[in-house]
This record gives C-alpha cells, sequence and structure tokens, in this order.
C-alpha cells in the first residue's frame, strides 16, 4: 500500500473515504449469471482479493489469492429489494457512505437491485478510496464489460511528451517549493457559512446524498456554444451560484466572496491495452479558488475568466509533484499536513468523464453511471459530476453537521434554469435516450 493509499485511513469518526457509484442498466434478466461474469472478470485484480491489515504502525494489503477470492466472492455481490426511485437510492448511498467495512473482509461490496423498476435494474458498488480512484472505478467498469474497448476509456488522462517532461523537471523544483510555502502560510484557512472551524468540529461519519436530475449533454453543449462558453464554465457557474444562494439564504454568512474547492487531478498515463490496466490511486488535489456570482449571465464571465486563467497556469501540475513528495513522508507528518491542507478546503468537487460509449455486462446495456465523491477528513461536503453517453450526472453529498445536500441540488437546478431559460430540461432523463437508440 502506497502513501497515497494509507491517507484513507484515518482513525477518527470524521473520515468514511469509500467511493460509492451505482450504474443503471436495462432489466437484468438472470442476477445468478451477472454475478457469476463479475466475480470471474474481477479476480484478476489482487486488491479487489485483498483484506487490510495494520502492521509497524501502518496498513498492508494482503492478498487473499484467488482461490479464496473465487470461493467467497459471490458472497459480497448482494442481490437487494426495497430501493425503486431516486429517493430511495440516495437514502442507500448516503448509508453505504457512512459506514467502512471491516479490514479483515473484502474493502468492496456490489449490491443489485433488479426491480428497480419496470424496465431498469441498478448496481451499487462500493469500495475503500485506499483501493482506487475516481479514473480507476471507471476502468474497472470497463474491465468488467462483455467487450472491452481501449477506445471507451475516458479521456482524463495524459501521457506527457520528452519536452513537457523537461520543462517540468526545470520548473517542478521552484514550485514545489513556492506552493509549499503557500499552503503552510498565505492559503488562509476557510471560515464561511459552508465550513467553519464549529462545523469542522461537529464532523461525523453520518454522510447525506442528493441527485440532481438527469442532465442532457447536447442541450448544454448547445448552450454552452451559443453563450462562448465551455460546458464545465456553465456546471460551474450553477456550482458558485448554488453556494451564493445558500450563504445569503440559509447563514448569517453575506459577505464570502470567495471559496476554495479541492479539485482532484488525474496523474495517470492513459494504460496502452485493457490487460496494462491495475488499480490504484494516482491524482493530485488541486486547490481552486471560485468565486460566488450573484447572477447567472454576468457570473458566467466570471468563471469563465477564472477557468480560462487556471488552464493556462502551471500550478495545476505542479500540485502533482506536492502530492508526490507528501506521499514520501511518515505517517504523522503525511496526517498532520493533510490536516492543514483539509482545513483550507470548502468542498471537494470533482468532474470524470466516464466511459465513451454504452456498455454491457451480462448482455444489459448502462443507460446512466454517476458516483458519490468521498467526504474525508475536516472536508464537509463534496461534488461528485460525471458524464457518460448524453447524460451528466450530479451527485452532492455533505455531513450531516454542514448543509442539507436536496437544498443544495435544488439551487443548482434553478441556475440551470435560468441560464437554460426554461424547465424543459427537466422532462428528459437518461432512460428515455437509451430506449430511443
Amino acid at each position: 500500500m502506497t502513501g497515497g493509499d494509507c491517507i484513507f485511513f484515518q482513525d477518527d469518526d470524521r473520515s468514511r473515504t469509500n467511493i460509492i457509484s451505482f450504474l443503471k442498466f436495462d432489466k437484468i434478466k438472470d442476477v445468478t449469471n451477472f454475478k457469476k461474469l463479475m466475480m470471474e472478470r474481477s479476480s484478476k485484480f489482487s486488491r479487489l482479493r485483498s483484506s487490510v491489515v495494520k502492521r509497524f504502525g501502518r496498513y498492508w494489503f494482503q492478498d487473499l489469492g484467488k482461490d479464496h477470492y473465487k470461493t467467497q466472492c459471490l458472497a459480497y455481490i448482494i442481490e437487494k429489494t426495497g430501493v425503486h426511485n431516486e429517493e430511495q437510492l440516495t437514502e442507500f448511498l448516503a448509508k453505504e457512505q457512512s459506514y467502512r467495512e471491516k479490514l479483515d473482509s473484502y474493502q468492496w461490496r456490489v449490491y443489485i437491485f433488479p426491480d428497480y423498476n419496470e424496465d431498469e435494474s441498478v448496481m451499487v458498488w462500493k469500495c475503500h478510496h485506499s483501493l482506487l480512484d475516481g479514473i480507476s472505478n471507471i476502468l474497472m467498469y470497463i474491465n468488467l464489460t462483455d467487450e472491452p474497448k481501449i477506445e471507451d476509456l475516458p479521456p482524463i488522462m495524459i501521457r506527457f511528451g520528452l519536452f513537457m517532461q523537461m520543462i517540468q523537471f526545470l520548473l517542478v523544483p521552484i514550485y514545489v517549493n513556492y506552493l509549499n510555502i503557500k499552503l503552510l502560510g498565505f492559503m488562509d484557512t476557510q471560515n464561511n457559512g459552508l465550513n467553519t472551524a464549529e462545523i469542522r468540529a461537529k464532523l461525523t461519519a453520518h454522510k447525506q446524498v442528493a441527485l440532481v436530475h438527469d442532465i442532457n449533454i447536447n442541450i448544454l453543449k448547445k448552450k454552452s456554444k451559443e453563450l462562448g462558453c465551455s460546458l464545465n464554465d456553465v456546471i460551474l457557474t450553477c456550482v458558485s451560484r448554488m453556494f451564493k444562494k445558500y450563504l445569503d439564504e440559509k447563514t448569517d454568512d453575506k459577505t464570502t466572496k470567495q471559496i476554495r474547492l479541492a479539485f482532484p487531478l488525474s496523474i495517470r498515463a492513459p494504460p496502452k491495452s485493457i490487460d496494462d490496466f491495475q488499480l490504484m490511486n494516482q491524482f493530485a488535489i488541486v486547490p481552486m479558488d471560485v468565486k460566488l456570482v450573484d447572477d447567472m449571465p454576468n457570473g458566467l464571465k466570471t468563471i469563465k475568466q477564472g477557468m480560462d486563467k487556471m488552464k493556462k497556469s502551471f500550478e495545476p501540475f505542479a500540485w502533482m509533484y506536492v502530492t508526490k513528495l507528501t506521499m514520501q513522508l511518515p505517517e504523522f507528518a503525511r496526517s498532520a499536513l493533510l490536516e492543514i491542507f483539509t482545513n483550507k478546503m470548502t468542498f471537494g468537487f470533482s468532474n470524470v468523464p466516464g466511459p465513451k460509449n454504452g456498455f454491457r455486462v451480462a448482455g444489459s446495456l448502462t443507460n446512466t453511471v454517476a458516483f458519490v465523491m468521498p467526504v474525508g477528513k475536516t472536508i464537509p461536503g463534496s461534488i461528485g459530476i460525471l458524464s457518460n453517453l448524453n447524460n451528466v450526472k450530479v451527485i452532492i453529498t455533505t455531513d450531516r453537521a454542514c448543509a442539507d445536500p436536496k437544498v443544495l441540488a435544488n439551487y443548482f437546478e434553478e441556475n440551470l434554469d435560468e441560464i437554460l431559460g426554461s424547465t424543459e430540461w427537466r422532462k428528459w432523463n437518461s432512460r428515455m435516450d437509451a430506449v430511443k437508440k
């Protein structure tokens, strides 16, 4: 287990850093075969076959072996009932997000709801963050499909050329020192209506989850083009004003003009083949200062300017090396730095592209892929965004000591109504698109 894996095992009640995701399928006709195929295709990953032990003051994976996996795995792929709509689904997601599995068992669970509704089944995948990150999660799904293809991999991974590697080699020492001084000295601890010292002191393992209505990516792209901005500019503007509305209407904080989001950045080179892929954590957390906007048209210009500036900056890449350096430190130093870092973030924010195409498991086609971004340490909430096919899914997670995610989700949808100039987008859902195809 690397230093990057170990940071997700914190011995306190605030950290339950599980990655939870769910997939909606066309009705699964043969659940027994579905479970069997999942077991066979996942057995090649040593981390899925492992329990966790603590020795010499640190955590280690203990591979229980393929034979043990093939005899025990099906007990961890559980068929369930009782979830038939998104409200019940969010309650289940929040419950699983709040519970960490015992160390002497596999650090993952799969729950299958064959009768989610008349047309769909749902699979919920839960694993501890020490096993993998968000991109690994997507890559693993592709490995489990009936026909895995390298061209279906999300386009977020980067393979740097020789020239860029030389530039990084020359600039990184300067930037790493600058960023460490910035983190420890100049970067302010967050103190706003979403994240105060009082809120951080009350954080527990109990999480809340809310889903934003399915968003048709083609509608977003068309509107973004009309406005002369990117799809991500629109999403982040909705998020910015969502926080602004919450502070103005639900708290006494009327003065905060800017918050800081913790933004995961993949530092993984793309695998050359499907078989070349391994589960791992390979990402850096980049602090992203976001101005809170009062209205959508002018706010969109403000957010676009900030995003354009960030895209041209070398700083996000430099944070990769800060992360790598931090992971080499002893556990006590690594944990102390992590505490300082998370105190200076208001929320987590992740925007991950999913598989480029729909995929089948045991013959059943997916129409929705979404994930719940984990909440850990002193960060009280997160926003997880995943695009797949024509669907964008936004999931908001908070600790119970923080904001109500349903309120935040309502604000986000109201902002999207305004920027799209209509509520018609709410009538669409990913299932409709899948049936049409």
